[in-house]
């Protein structure tokens, strides 16, 4: 179809989208029951075996795109997601938030955090949070709270819970703790043989172990969340670290390693990862997220969290640009904005567009000081996205105000952190789009193993149409092409399934080397969702149970 008979069959295709957009109500909006959502830890096979979601986060899935270019998109605030614990009260900006994991038993959603006690909550939907009592929990000292569960040892800064997708050492929840400084302290002035030995008796003259910076790292451990272990021999500061929070911890799929992303020294403000097979041995950090030249200002990355998302590995990095502070006293202290990255393998991660994901002033929104993402969940229709917000800039101090000074003030005030959750629709972290219009794209050759291809598109004012291409000419397959297939056509699709006249779906374009190209106009593509490989041969080796990587691919 030349570009003169397009305009013509898109002008035709809009009368159309006129039509069905008033009679089509969009199901972005729909909320989702929470037992819809998706378990983020179930994808344990780097190569999984089924149906998997191709993002557009960057032009790779590409072989051609004219006049299509990646947005970013925005999230948008959650009111009803706000949360401060109403027994615990103020709550510093130390406090381990932690993302959400579902509890089949209960059918809930929970949440495991705090600092230095450890709290439940729990929600129905994900949104609407409330303390979770257990009466079970034996914590250090015994139960403060209803919800309390253990307590950090030595005043210990813990990060969110994990949930251990392989539990090997019969623990299912793992929390990475960096101890306060005082037992380090005390071992090294006491250890003539201790890599610290020096330092400690620098502090010593000094003062004491305020003047001792390095810590101790261990976990605490729990088979059901509920009974808690310490675990010192769980040390993941090898080798002789000096950690400044913040860190989390994530398993990768695709090396069989739990990693933890975390600052490997203080006051530096850079992504690295450790990682372990046992929880025992961990690696020397490497660098895996530094600022560049693209960023503008003093930039620093004050901590990430690392989430699983159907093949990928999602990071929602704290960006803090404390250039732009608006009384900066010292180096540390200004706004952190959450920002997108991503990753194939969990090992190399790819920072995109450079902008905020969630804006920390949005029309009709509060204005939030600063926000720290600590994960999401994806539910039917949805993502939520989980962070904490303040009050004011992070510690930010008033005029001849020290910074220990504006946190002591700032602890013994309001609530100084709460909760919130923000939205993006299912997948939507970026989505293809028309420069001026109209615009076409091709996905890199693929082969679909069945014929079930699902688009993900809002085209409620617009079109989408669709066809399916052999790999050497290029040429369309019989029966699969623009002027065959049936196509979306004025709704809001998180769902839809790709058909032709002639074909309720792609099964006759199985087992064989495809392309699937796109012409939108007036419409966002987010996704697509099929059960594919890259060569003729990965059907062969799901069958043989070989491995199915593919290093020229993504995945």
């Amino acid at each position: 179809m030349q570009r003169r008979e397009f305009m013509q069959w898109s002008a035709a295709a809009s009368g159309a989208a006129a039509i069905g957009s008033a009679a089509t109500e969009s199901a972005a909006q729909s909320v989702t029951p929470a037992n819809q959502a998706d378990d983020l830890t179930a994808y344990d096979d780097p190569g999984f075996r089924g149906p998997r979601t191709l993002l557009f986060l960057d032009y790779f899935p590409l072989t051609r795109t004219d006049n299509v270019s990646i947005k970013q998109s925005t999230a948008s605030y959650v009111p009803e997601g706000d949360f401060v614990d109403p027994l615990v009260g103020r709550m510093t900006y130390h406090d381990g938030g932690s993302q959400p994991y579902w509890d089949d038993d209960a059918q809930l959603w929970r949440r495991i955090e705090g600092y230095p006690d450890i709290y439940r909550y729990e929600s129905e939907d994900g949104i609407r949070w409330r303390i979770s009592p257990e009466p079970d929990a034996q914590p250090p000292g015994g139960q403060k709270h209803p919800h309390h569960l253990t307590t950090a040892k030595h005043g210990g800064l813990p990060c969110g819970t994990f949930v251990d997708p392989q539990k090997v050492d019969g623990y299912r929840f793992k929390i990475p703790v960096l101890e306060g400084n005082g037992p380090a302290y005390r071992s090294a002035v006491a250890d003539e043989t201790s890599f610290w030995h020096r330092h400690a008796l620098e502090a010593k003259s000094k003062g004491g172990a305020k003047f001792f910076r390095p810590r101790k790292h261990s976990f605490l451990c729990s088979p059901d969340g509920v009974n808690w272990e310490y675990r010192p021999d769980y040390n993941w500061g090898q080798p002789n670290l000096i950690t400044e929070e913040h860190f989390t911890i994530f398993f990768n799929h695709h090396t069989g390693l739990y990693t933890i992303a975390m600052r490997a020294r203080w006051g530096d403000r850079r992504i690295f990862f450790t990682t372990s097979a046992d929880f025992k041995t961990w690696t020397p950090p490497r660098m895996a997220l530094h600022p560049d030249v693209m960023d503008q200002g003093r930039i620093e990355f004050h901590g990430s969290s690392i989430s699983r998302y159907d093949s990928y590995y999602i990071a929602l990095v704290w960006y803090g640009n404390y250039s732009s502070a608006d009384n900066p006293h010292w180096t540390g202290k200004g706004t952190d904005q959450t920002h997108l990255a991503h990753s194939y393998d969990g090992q190399h991660f790819i920072r995109g567009l450079r902008k905020p994901l969630i804006p920390l002033t949005q029309p009709g929104q509060p204005e939030f000081n600063g926000l720290w993402t600590r994960g999401l969940i994806r539910r039917d229709e949805d993502i939520l996205i989980y962070s904490d917000t303040w009050e004011r800039e992070f510690a930010e101090p008033v005029q001849n105000e020290s910074r220990s000074d504006a946190i002591t003030r700032q602890r013994s005030s309001k609530p100084f952190r709460r909760h919130v959750i923000h939205r993006l629709r299912r997948d939507g972290f970026t989505y293809l789009e028309a420069e001026g219009h109209i615009g076409t794209f091709q996905t890199h050759w693929i082969v679909l193993h069945d014929g079930e291809v699902c688009l993900n598109a809002d085209a409620s004012h617009g079109v989408i149409s669709y066809e399916v291409a052999k790999l050497r000419s290029g040429d369309p397959i019989e029966g699969f092409s623009f002027d065959e297939c049936v196509p979306l056509i004025g709704r809001d699709e998180v769902r839809f399934q790709l058909r032709f006249k002639e074909h309720p779906n792609l099964q006759a374009a199985t087992n064989r080397q495809i392309y699937i190209r796109f012409r939108i106009e007036r419409a966002k593509v987010y996704s697509l969702t099929m059960n594919f490989g890259t060569d003729p041969t990965h059907r062969d080796r799901i069958e043989l149970d070989m491995p199915i990587h593919d290093p020229s691919w993504i995945y």
